[in-house]
């Protein structure tokens, strides 16, 4: 027979629970001779916010959980489960959000002649681009066992995309790599529409003495139709803008809910005011955004707000990088300076009880830390939620009053080493 560790997909006709094979909390399962059994191990998700989340893997007999581990025996920062062959599975991220570019690295480890196992899952969007184990093998009907390793077939009515590990042809023991790359492209048909090849720097290198400003109407004039600046109307919400390699744009206003901005030239933000941009998705692709210069620092507040949402389309390149629904990618250039304190950070002198306004440092802090700058109280705990964000509303030499009382107590402590004193 085949020993394995209780699961429950085993098939309740092949396999048994047996107590002297189970150890410590884990139980047990013999099954008949003619089980096999297999290794999947996957790792590096395209889709980062998937790690350390379960896997679901389930079949007509039950499910299991994967979990995220850093060391494996295969596929570090990964997940493994061992399956038997013969029967279709369903896999699935164990997370509310439904997603499309479902890519990974996989592997199946030593299945043999004769064994085969059906991947499934299921998808939020038809895909434009997929491959398994590198190959792109798709089929129209129904996967069979009998189908080459890598076949797979994506259903358009439910969305569900299905593969095939299969050990046919295998002679040999063998890591058999069943790699997914599955994505949706950002563009229609994988085509970018902008210029190609995408300029490597704008064409615009200085500031011009009269650069463009986003607030005057004018300056928006040889806009194409269907994007926000056309026939001079300043963009609204909803609409997409570009910024072409010819132009120096100020950005000089607050402005929310624009869905897309593609920045070729240079976007340059105020000094003079401060300024607020909300778009979905910012992509400085071959441009510049400039935030501040480094002899004449941002002393204004400048606000980049995103407002993509899980639901929205993704952004793939065509290379399959992975942007997302809510980024501000910089595949070109940024210079972003700011006036920073002379003193950023310092240790309190006295301890903050749970209720305390005020804080008194080891730093004479007038004059550096003003009124309104925001401030992180450390934790002193072994939590790292304790840690405190707070605003200050006065400063006078070495105290500092702050908006609202601090909910958790910071205490004072010191510790001598070879002479020094640490203080925390």
């Amino acid at each position: 027979g085949v020993v394995t560790p209780d699961m429950a997909i085993l098939d309740p006709d092949s396999c048994s629970v047996n107590s002297e094979w189970g150890f410590g909390a884990v139980e047990g399962s013999v099954c008949n001779s003619d089980t096999s059994l297999i290794r999947i191990s996957w790792n590096e998700p395209a889709l980062t916010y998937l790690l350390a989340k379960f896997v679901n893997i389930s079949n007509s007999h039950g499910l299991v959980q994967s979990q995220f581990v850093f060391k494996r025996i295969t596929h570090k920062k990964g997940w493994m489960a061992t399956i038997p062959t013969g029967s279709t599975y369903k896999m699935q991220w164990d997370t509310e959000f439904e997603f499309t570019n479902s890519s990974y690295k996989m592997s199946a480890y030593y299945p043999k002649e004769g064994d085969y196992v059906i991947l499934e899952q299921t998808l939020k969007d038809k895909p434009d681009y997929i491959t398994v184990g590198g190959s792109s093998n798709k089929k129209e009907t129904a996967i069979v066992s009998t189908d080459e390793a890598g076949t797979f077939r994506f259903d358009e009515e439910t969305k569900k995309l299905t593969h095939l590990i299969t050990g046919k042809g295998i002679t040999n023991s063998q890591e058999l790599p069943m790699d997914l790359k599955v994505y949706k492209c950002y563009y229609e048909n994988c085509t970018d529409p902008h210029p190609t090849p995408l300029p490597s720097n704008p064409t615009i290198l200085e500031r011009p003495e009269t650069p463009k400003y986003w607030s005057v109407s004018s300056d928006w004039a040889g806009t194409e139709e269907g994007l926000g600046g056309f026939n001079g109307f300043l963009p609204k919400a909803g609409e997409d803008v570009i910024i072409p390699a010819s132009w120096w744009m100020v950005y000089d206003v607050e402005v929310m809910g624009l869905n897309k901005i593609y920045v070729y030239g240079v976007l340059e933000f105020s000094n003079e005011q401060d300024t607020l941009l909300g778009a979905n998705t910012i992509l400085v692709v071959g441009g510049k955004i400039i935030i501040g210069w480094k002899d004449d620092p941002l002393k204004v507040k400048a606000t980049i707000k995103l407002t993509g949402q899980r639901s929205d389309d993704e952004y793939t390149l065509n290379d399959g990088t992975q942007v997302g629904s809510k980024a501000l990618a910089i595949v070109g250039f940024a210079e972003i300076h700011s006036e920073y304190p002379s003193v950023t950070w310092t240790t309190i002198t006295e301890a903050a009880p749970v209720g305390a306004t005020t804080l008194t440092v080891k730093d004479n802090v007038q004059d550096i830390w003003k009124v309104g700058d925001e401030i992180v109280i450390a934790t002193t705990s072994f939590l790292g939620t304790e840690a405190e964000n707070r605003t200050i509303t006065a400063v006078e030499g070495r105290t500092i009053t702050l908006d609202r009382a601090l909910e958790n107590k910071h205490d004072l402590q010191s510790r001598r080493d070879n002479g020094l004193i640490y203080d925390r």
